[in-house]
């Protein structure tokens, strides 16, 4: 069994730093049903794409994932609606708003 060696004492540890805590709120219509999924790991999530609306620019596809009970509460909307949403805004392969957590969902047609 080999053993173990620690670093040279010249070799500096850095703390790796957590995504910074900037999160955004959206609201659009629902533009692409819900889909549900697991992750490698197991962990389930949900994404479902709405048409965000802006002040700055014309309305742009935005898609939302959510983990756990956030991805529950995204299930049950449904194409047309009217949902606004907190999360942790990025990029992977288009706009991107993870962890996502409805604040509210107006029905629509």
């Amino acid at each position: 069994m080999p053993i173990k060696q620690r670093p040279p004492a010249t070799t500096k540890r850095v703390k790796k730093k957590s995504k910074s805590g900037i999160t955004s709120t959206v609201s659009g219509v629902v533009i692409k049903a819900p889909e549900r999924g697991k992750t490698v790991k197991g962990k389930v999530y949900a994404t479902m794409t709405i048409d965000a609306e802006s002040e700055c620019r014309s309305a742009y596809p935005l898609r939302l994932v959510a983990f756990d009970i956030e991805a529950i509460e995204l299930m049950m909307c449904k194409h047309g609606d009217k949902v606004t949403a907190i999360g942790s805004y990025g990029w992977f392969n288009g706009y991107q708003l993870s962890g996502a957590r409805l604040i509210a969902n107006v029905g629509g047609q």
